[in-house]
């Protein structure tokens, strides 16, 4: 599987929830940038059936942005198989640790697999270690070992 890297480097503005486009460039306020009420915290694009998830730097998302996609990820047609890079993310908290589990659990539920990869900061690291998380989710690396893996 290969990334294009055009779709790296040139940033879409949608909602990765609803899909509408946003016209104001993240990271913005007010906080909720989409209609729906959603938060940009992500790019959301698709490598061949995969859906990833890019983080966006600056934002942290809270566990109603991550709720609201992943009703939209598991609506989707077929199984869901998400990968989520946190490459960006400077750090977590409980909020944003109950929203990946609810979306890992609605994920499982529909026979896809999420996995989280790009973990660069110690901080996101040791939350992920601390509260034994990292032998729940599926953490790589890379979005390229990531990707392989689906």
């Amino acid at each position: 599987m290969s990334i294009p890297t055009d779709t790296l480097e040139t940033p879409s503005y949608h909602c990765p929830a609803c899909g509408a486009t946003v016209s104001i460039e993240p990271p913005s306020s007010p906080r909720h940038d989409a209609p729906c009420g959603c938060s940009l915290w992500c790019r959301k694009r698709m490598v061949d059936d995969v859906i990833v998830l890019d983080v966006l730097r600056g934002r942290t998302p809270g566990h109603d942005d991550v709720e609201l996609l992943s009703q939209s990820v598991v609506n989707c047609s077929g199984v869901p198989h998400v990968v989520i890079d946190l490459s960006n993310l400077d750090f977590v908290n409980g909020s944003f640790m109950d929203g990946l589990m609810a979306l890992y659990t609605r994920v499982k539920a529909a026979n896809g697999r999420l996995i989280l990869c790009g973990i660069r900061k110690p901080s996101v690291r040791d939350a992920f270690y601390d509260s034994s998380l990292d032998k729940i989710f599926d953490i790589r690396d890379s979005q390229e070992a990531a990707l392989a893996c689906l």
